[in-house]
């Protein structure tokens, strides 16, 4: 390293001490103890040495609106670095429905970065004639743009969001006939009924409901069952299945 190259280092270093201290002194003269805050002249006095917000980077985001996360930060830019409240904006952030969970990290002299992890939709959940995307643990996510996930299976009822994994769990033990059942009815929080086909209601026992699932499957396919005009399958006794056909409707 050359001498002259060795002077300018020593005086970027001598300008960055000399920083430090100014900045410790205005923290240490413009602390508010009632509010636990710093005063605005620190903030005044960062912000015009360079420290002013001019970027926020978001990471993680596919559903969640970068509207509504800015609008949650209440960032402004130009503003002093410091004055942003990391764990507050980390608590606002994930408040929003779709975020899981947010981790905010500030970058000197003018970045702050915003990684979010979103919650994955497992279901639709009906109750009060209201629709909404919940995750596995039958948190609400949203109640917009429901059409896009309609590929998702229904369920209906009070705390039916709260069984919701539970129901997803019970039909896919028969795969095959997973692919026909559009709701399960969550009733009287025990058990379930599931809507088949768009048209036939399953009524499963509380008590082994898994059993007797798989005994419908395999019943149905031996005997094609499924293609009868039934309105009705009744499996809550024991071994036996009660069917009831549909009425048919006569002709004025």
């Amino acid at each position: 390293m050359s001498i002259k190259e060795k002077i300018t280092n020593w005086k970027f270093v001598k300008r960055f001490i000399l920083f430090i201290f100014l900045a410790t002194f205005l923290v240490a003269f413009n602390y508010d103890k009632k509010t636990n805050k710093i005063t605005n002249n620190f903030h005044l006095f960062m912000r015009s040495n360079g420290f002013a917000l001019q970027d926020v980077i978001l990471y993680g985001r596919h559903n969640t609106a970068k509207k509504d996360i800015l609008k949650k930060t209440k960032l402004k830019y130009g503003q002093s670095i410091f004055r942003a409240d990391l764990e507050d904006i980390k608590k606002d952030i994930e408040s929003i429905g779709w975020v899981k969970s947010a981790t905010i990290e500030r970058f000197l002299p003018n970045r702050i970065n915003i990684k979010i992890t979103e919650r994955k939709p497992v279901a639709i959940w009906q109750y009060n004639k209201k629709l909404n995307l919940i995750d596995k643990d039958g948190i609400v996510i949203s109640n917009k743009n429901i059409n896009k996930f309609s590929h998702l299976k229904t369920v209906v009822g009070k705390n039916a969001n709260l069984k919701a994994l539970e129901f997803l769990k019970l039909i896919t033990t028969d795969k095959t006939m997973s692919q026909i059942v559009v709701a399960g009815v969550y009733i009287s929080n025990r058990r379930w009924n599931l809507i088949i086909l768009d048209k036939i209601t399953v009524k499963l026992p509380y008590n082994e409901p898994k059993e007797a699932w798989e005994a419908l499957g395999n019943y149905a396919r031996k005997n094609n069952l499924l293609a009868r005009p039934i309105s009705v399958i009744d499996m809550r006794v024991p071994k036996k299945i009660f069917i009831k056909m549909r009425k048919n409707k006569k002709k004025i």
